[in-house]
């Protein structure tokens, strides 16, 4: 398997939402909320080596597979798109809701 050399991009919601997320965590404790940047760092430059083996999102499912997600720490769903030049990181929600709620968000 070749190395991925996609070009990785975040969406908007993708920052606003991981700085709302870190800034929660910060309450409690600032030394946390820099653990969890540090770890998700490591894990969304995991993803971004080989992104083609990440199952894919079933709620955005389609005929060509775009979107694929993999689970961070246990409670956090990160759900990205993989095309042949890119890697868009898309959101990163908390992994415990409802499916019908991603399905929801697909509209948007």
């Amino acid at each position: 398997m070749e190395k991925s050399n996609r070009e990785v991009t975040f969406s908007r919601f993708f920052r606003v939402t991981l700085l709302s997320i870190l800034h929660y965590i910060a309450e409690e404790s600032s030394q946390n909320a820099e653990k969890f940047s540090v770890d998700l760092q490591t894990f969304l430059e995991e993803i971004g080596k080989y992104p083609d083996i990440y199952k894919e999102f079933n709620p955005w499912a389609s005929k060509n597979k775009l979107c694929r997600y993999r689970i961070f720490k246990k409670n956090y769903l990160v759900i990205f798109k993989v095309t042949k030049l890119k890697l868009l990181f898309v959101r990163i929600e908390y992994a415990k809701r409802n499916s019908d709620y991603y399905k929801s968000l697909k509209k948007k």
